[in-house]
C-alpha cells in the first residue's frame, strides 16, 4: 500500500511543477513583450545634436583648448535636456597645473547669453602636457541654444600660485552686474 501513496504523491508533484511552469510560461509570453517593447522605447529615441563651440582664448593664459565639442540630449519636441562637453586642452605654461577652471556659456543665434556654469578639472598636467576631459551637465537647457562658448577662467599651478583671466577678477569684484554662475563638478559644467 504505502508504493501506490508514494506514486501518486510523486505524480501530483510532477503535475503541479508542470502546471506551473505551463502557467509561467504563458503568463511571461504576455508579459515580457510589452516589458521589451517599453525598454527598446526607452533606449532608441534618444535624440542627440551637437552645436558648434568656439574657445575665447586670453593672453598670457598658460592654458589653449585644442578642442572643444558639445552635445546636447534632446527630449521628444526637440527641447535640449542636458549637455555633454569634451575638451582637450594643453598646458602652454614652463611650469605644471594642478587645476583648470573654464566657463562654458550657452549662446542662441543673435549672440544672447542662455546659460552659464563654471567646470573644474583638478588633475596634474605636466608643462606642455595634454589633458582631456569630459563634462556632463543635467539641467534643461533654452531651446533657443544654437552653440557654446568656453573659456579659461583660472589656473592653479602644482607648486603654488595661480594665473586669472580678466573675466575672473571681474566676477570676483562686490557689486559686480553679472550674478555668479553656478559650480560644476567633473561631468557636470563649466562657463566662458
Amino acid at each position: 500500500m504505502k508504493a501506490p501513496k508514494i506514486a501518486t504523491i510523486s505524480v501530483r508533484r510532477q503535475f503541479i511543477w508542470c502546471f506551473s511552469l505551463a502557467l509561467f510560461v504563458s503568463i511571461s509570453t504576455m508579459v515580457v513583450p510589452q516589458l521589451t517593447h517599453s525598454s527598446v522605447y526607452a533606449q532608441s529615441g534618444q535624440k542627440v545634436r551637437s552645436i558648434s563651440c568656439e574657445f575665447v582664448p586670453e593672453e598670457q593664459c598658460p592654458v589653449d583648448m585644442a578642442s572643444v565639442r558639445c552635445e546636447l540630449d534632446l527630449d521628444p519636441f526637440d527641447a535640449p535636456m542636458s549637455s555633454r562637453i569634451y575638451a582637450d586642452y594643453k598646458n602652454t605654461s614652463p611650469r605644471p597645473i594642478s587645476a583648470v577652471k573654464f566657463r562654458i556659456r550657452f549662446v542662441d543665434a543673435e549672440g544672447v547669453e542662455r546659460g552659464t556654469f563654471h567646470a573644474v578639472d583638478s588633475a596634474y598636467v605636466a608643462a606642455g602636457g595634454t589633458k582631456g576631459h569630459k563634462w556632463k551637465r543635467d539641467f534643461t537647457l533654452d531651446p533657443r541654444v544654437v552653440s557654446m562658448k568656453v573659456r579659461v577662467l583660472q589656473v592653479k599651478y602644482a607648486e603654488g600660485g595661480d594665473w586669472q583671466s580678466v573675466k575672473m577678477q571681474e566676477l570676483a569684484q562686490p557689486g559686480s552686474a553679472e550674478p555668479a554662475p553656478t559650480p560644476a563638478t567633473p561631468d557636470s559644467s563649466a562657463g566662458p
